[in-house]
């Protein structure tokens, strides 16, 4: 099972090499939105760590920092295919 992960993430990381930039950025942000929606351990650290960092933020500016963060993080994910 863990061969196929590794063969699907590399596989994904070789398509988003080819498309154009945006494609590229547009998928990263859409990852990170997905990471941001969906129930995930990398969500719940990430909200932690803000909250520890940014106690004085309010949950409306939590969340757009989180989602913001998350987006930032899927486009990294995808951009580092094209490096």
């Amino acid at each position: 099972m863990e061969k196929l992960k590794g063969a699907l993430a590399v596989g994904f990381l070789r398509l988003f090499a080819l498309l154009p930039w945006r494609a590229v950025q547009a998928l990263g942000a859409a990852i990170g939105w997905l990471m941001w929606k969906l129930p995930n351990s990398s969500r719940e650290v990430a909200s932690i760590n803000l909250r520890k960092c940014f106690p004085e933020l309010g949950e409306a500016a939590h969340q757009r920092l989180l989602r913001d963060s998350l987006m930032d993080i899927g486009k990294t994910l995808t951009e580092s295919a094209c490096a």
